[in-house]
Order: structure tokens, then C-alpha cells, then sequence
């Protein structure tokens, strides 16, 4: 005679609600207004951060940037900003676009 586990079905029925609840973050998709809310909050952030740059440390990345060394020039910004990685490619990116 087998014994009656109270935990089975529980534990199946737990992990089965995980495995969709899961799946439904890596499917949601990011709202337009959301997406747009991000973006403008990126670009404060970006702003707020290299108005602290000074004219000769802006000198030395755009020196990086004509010299092609556009790593240089990310990892210059963000020591001079202390901006994350990707802030701070966004911003170098807008700045090559600006020149």
C-alpha cells in the first residue's frame, strides 16, 4: 500500500505557477509610454552628467574619439561622470553623432 504524500501535488502545482509566472516576465513586453518614461530619464541622467565634464577632460575624449578609440572614450566619461556603462556609451554615441 503506498502512502498518501500531501506534498506532491502542492509542490507540482507551485512549480508549474513559477515556470508561467516566469515566462510571462520574459514575454511581457515594455509599454510604449513606459519605454518613452525610461528613455527621457536615461537622457536626464545623461545630461545631468556631463554638465560636470570640463572643457579639458571633454578635450581628451573627443582627442580618443578622433583617434578611433571609442572604448577609451566611454571608460574616459564614465571615471570623469561616474555614469554606468551604458549611459555612458549613450552618451559618447550622441556626441560622435553631434561632431
Amino acid at each position: 500500500m503506498e502512502m498518501f504524500n500531501p506534498f506532491g501535488p502542492w509542490l507540482l502545482l507551485a512549480f508549474v505557477a513559477f515556470v508561467s509566472f516566469r515566462i510571462g516576465q520574459a514575454t511581457k513586453a515594455e509599454s510604449p509610454a513606459a519605454r518613452s518614461h525610461r528613455v527621457m530619464a536615461e537622457q536626464d541622467d545623461i545630461n545631468a552628467a556631463i554638465a560636470q565634464v570640463d572643457d579639458r577632460e571633454w578635450g581628451e575624449i573627443d582627442q580618443l574619439l578622433v583617434e578611433k578609440k571609442k572604448i577609451a572614450a566611454i571608460k574616459a566619461l564614465r571615471e570623469a561622470t561616474g555614469l554606468g556603462l551604458k549611459l555612458s556609451r549613450m552618451a559618447i554615441e550622441q556626441r560622435q553623432k553631434g561632431r
